[in-house]
Formats: C-alpha cells, structure tokens, sequence
C-alpha cells in the first residue's frame, strides 16, 4: 500500500475530515505520477475531505469524476494540479509533508514528523506565501514548484507527442498537427451545417405535422452529469424508486425537474433529498447508522 493509500484509509478508519487545502495538497502530489486514476483520486480527495469540500474545490471534485471523458481533465494531469495547486495557494495555509503528518498524528495515530519523516519526503511542500519550502526530493533534484505546470524542455516535448503513423499507411482521419500544408475538412463548420439543417428539417416537420410536437422529444445538444456519493461507500442509489447503481454513482443527468432522490445501504438509515433534473448536480451524502 502506497503512502497515499495509507493516509486516505487512516482517515476512513476514524472518519476524520482533513482540511481541504492539506487533501488538495495531498491528492495533487499524487497526480504527480505518470499513470493515475482520475474518478479514483477524485473519490479519495471527497473521502479525505469527508465531503466535495468548498468552492472551487467542490468544482474540481465534481469535474474528476464526470462519466464523460470530454469533461473530466486532461489525461496529462497539468490542468488538474494547477488546478488543486492554486487551491492550496489561494487558501494562504501551509501544506507539507510535515502539516499533513501532523495531522494524520493526531486524529489517526500515525508516526509524527520527528518519528519518521520518510514517507512524504519525496513531496514539495508550500508555506503561507504560496512558495516551495522545505523538503527535498530523494534524488537529488530540487523540489518542482507546487503551483506552476512542470516546464519541458523542446526534446521532451517532441518525445511526449504521439507518434507518427508509417507513410505508407492509408489513414483517413485529419492531418497531424505538424504536417504543414495539408488540411482536411473543418469539423466545426461541418457540425453547424448539419445541426441546421436538422433544426430546419424539424422545424418544417412540427409545422406540417402539428401533432409531431407531442410525439418527437426536443434535441438535447450536451449531456448534464448526475453525481451521488455516499459516506460510506455502497449505498443503492434510487431516483423516483428505480434503482440505478450504487454510490459512488456518476452518470447522465436525465430526469426533468425535481426528481425524488434515496440512497439504502444495510445497517443505516435511508437517505432522503431531491435534485434539479436536466443539469449539472452533485449529491454527497453522509449515511447514519440505525440505533
């Protein structure tokens, strides 16, 4: 189990809230990594904070675990840190590896800095000023600014774009973004001629056809995303008394108006609330045990 793993589950285990600029600290040091998991980290930083947390934070928490990959952040991870950095810097609250060991410390038990300091020693830590202070990186590197996007230099950057494709293979997708000279077709004046002429064809048919407007649903042009978590974890999620998954549930919003939330998990009480259909929502939910 990873140092990350651990604090996330020394917290679960005695239900502690961390403040949120230490979780959004945390949570961004381990989007550091090449390979990380979006919806997961953004399910560990709700749990850490016991909750979405407080503008923008609640934002970002909600962007990480869209079901559409379009809106979540890109698979880079620049955005998301930055993101989770400025947080931290705009909370004006230092975050280190020794603030977060502090507080682990005191509400799990866990080895405080002077005890074993090895654990987050790898991390670049921010004081109240918003700048890098403190710990050092076990390889010898200087600390990477925790607010600012890693810079690249040209070599790297030409070795991080995609590879290109063997000449003698047909491909009938666009050009690459460095083949100077070639142009394929514009994808987004195509797609405004064809939402025209399909807003023209519909118009023209509900006037020849009034009793279509009764029958054809209106077009919906994007997806509204519905986010149910619970604490704890694997609650049943029922919208108007249809089951549709289990927390932590992400999906289209597509219920219209008010809709009759509930979550039932064994052991503690039902959940009650309503939501707004057709928009974006997040619903987080703290389950109580039955007496």
């Amino acid at each position: 189990m990873s140092a990350f793993d651990e604090a996330v589950a020394a917290c679960k285990a005695v239900n502690a809230r961390m403040p949120p600029h230490l979780a959004a600290w945390l949570v961004a040091t381990e989007a550091e990594k090449h390979h990380f998991d979006q919806p997961q980290l953004g399910q560990a930083l709700f749990d850490l904070m016991g909750g979405p947390g407080p503008e923008p934070l609640a934002s970002i928490v909600t962007r990480m675990l869209h079901p559409n990959l379009e809106h979540r952040f890109p698979e880079d991870g620049i955005e998301l840190r930055q993101a989770l950095y400025d947080f931290v810097k705009a909370s004006g609250r230092p975050a280190g590896p020794p603030q977060v060991q502090m507080y682990l410390s005191s509400v799990a038990g866990m080895p405080k800095p002077q005890d074993s300091g090895e654990w987050l020693a790898n991390r670049p830590a921010l004081d109240a000023s918003g700048r890098v202070s403190g710990a050092t990186r076990s390889e010898g590197r200087p600390p990477a600014a925790v607010f600012e996007p890693p810079k690249m230099s040209a070599a790297e950057l030409e070795l991080a774009r995609a590879p290109r494709k063997p000449q003698k293979e047909w491909v009938e997708s666009g050009p690459y973004r460095d083949d100077v000279g070639r142009r394929g077709p514009n994808k987004g004046l195509v797609a405004v001629i064809v939402l025209g002429v399909l807003g023209l064809g519909t118009a023209a048919a509900f006037m020849l056809f009034p009793t279509l407007q009764r029958k054809l649903p209106l077009p919906t042009t994007s997806a509204q995303a519905l986010v149910v978590t619970s604490t704890p974890p694997g609650a049943t999620v029922l919208v108007e008394g249809q089951a549709i998954g289990t927390t932590p549930w992400a999906g289209n919003n597509r219920w219209k108006g008010r809709a009759k939330l509930e979550l039932r998990l064994d052991g503690y009480e039902s959940f009650k609330d309503s939501f707004e259909g057709g928009r974006d929502q997040s619903i987080a939910a703290t389950l109580k045990k039955k007496k």
